[in-house]
């Protein structure tokens, strides 16, 4: 198991983190965003101070029945002004528990959606025992690239009062945490179900470079097809071409070119892939979370 803890403004900016990470605390989801305005003023001291003590570091929105589009917007740019969309960042995290929602299973799908086409990120799912069985349905929208994060405040890590779900990650099982380098208590968080902290973590550099390749193979195919239907007399079936030899040759020559290019921004961008390093990084219902 991995040890973690979720924080937000509550906790305040005076966090000891070392003392922290040398409570054998690994990890920590800290609050950015509550709707559309509120902004946790101690975000960016939360999160510098976290990754200055090896822990890695996440954020979370706390969701409200307004505007999807402008809470995906409003949480995006938070997580990117603190760097928490960079690989090796805890993913991040919906925080579902406030009310009002009409349709809570269509506010998730939708918010899931609009933010995995916005930044390419998996993302984690937070929702009480209560919720995940009598509010929202995991079925509809919990599967690849989709976490669960359980709040049942049993003391119990991994006793999850008989739910079950195959996504569900982490377990939220106090909110009366004691951790050394924290005044008062915190929310203790541990990984369950076989999964682990690397599991957890944004990871979007490798599936950026096997995009790139995906598009690389697609673009040698459109333009070897696009001159082939220029070169008078010849065919295209299968992958070979009917024609004369010069004419094979010249095709041949300039889809290595064209592979050759791709290639070296492949390399240039896994190189710079290599030396980016993650930058610095509610109401008092939110703080629950």
């Amino acid at each position: 198991m991995d040890y973690g803890i979720d924080v937000s403004n509550y906790q305040g900016s005076s966090i000891n983190w070392n003392a922290v990470r040398g409570n054998g605390i690994s990890f920590t989801s800290v609050l950015l965003t509550d709707g559309t305005n509120f902004l946790n003023p101690d975000a960016t001291n939360q999160v510098n101070g976290a990754r200055s003590a090896g822990i890695a570091c996440g954020g979370y929105h706390y969701a409200r029945p307004v505007d999807i589009g402008s809470q995906v917007n409003t949480f995006v740019d938070q997580l990117s002004a603190r760097g928490l969309l960079d690989d090796g960042s805890l993913l991040p995290m919906l925080d579902m528990e406030a009310d009002g929602f009409g349709d809570p299973n269509g506010f998730v799908s939708e918010f899931i959606n609009q933010f995995r086409a916005r930044t390419g990120t998996d993302i984690i799912v937070f929702a009480n025992l209560n919720w995940l069985t009598h509010v929202i349905n995991a079925n509809l929208w919990a599967g690849d690239g989709v976490w669960i994060w359980l709040s049942l405040y049993n003391g119990d890590p991994g006793n999850l009062g008989g739910y079950s779900h195959p996504r569900v990650a982490l377990h939220q099982h106090t909110d009366q945490g004691v951790v050394p380098g924290i005044n008062g208590y915190v929310d203790r968080d541990e990984t369950i179900n076989g999964v682990s902290l690397t599991d957890l973590l944004v990871k979007k550099g490798d599936d950026f470079l096997m995009a790139l390749e995906e598009w690389k193979q697609e673009r040698i195919f459109d333009r070897v097809m696009s001159m082939s239907q220029g070169v008078e007399g010849q065919s295209f079936a299968g992958d070979q071409f009917v024609n004369e030899q010069g004419q094979r040759d010249a095709l041949a020559a300039q889809v290595k070119a064209i592979s050759d290019k791709v290639d070296s921004l492949s390399s240039q961008v896994a190189a710079l892939a290599q030396q980016i390093k993650p930058t610095e990084a509610h109401s008092q219902d939110a703080a629950e979370a």
